[in-house]
């Protein structure tokens, strides 16, 4: 891992991370972008049907 991350990391620019204009080449905003979204749905999904989980676990279930 050390070696993909030695020589790859010189290849990168801020120019990979930014959008691209009309007719640019492919870059990492776009996928970035919709990690994120995927990561935001999620907990927007999983937090409150945890705290839902534990407060039912803590006030109705049963002493283990």
């Amino acid at each position: 891992m050390g070696k993909v991350l030695a020589e790859g990391l010189p290849n990168l620019s801020l120019r990979d991370f930014l959008p691209a204009g009309k007719g640019g080449e492919g870059n990492l905003f776009a996928p970035l972008l919709n990690t994120a979204r995927a990561a935001g749905t999620a907990l927007i999904l999983a937090v409150p049907a945890g705290v839902f989980a534990a407060v039912y676990r803590t006030e109705y279930g049963r002493e283990a």
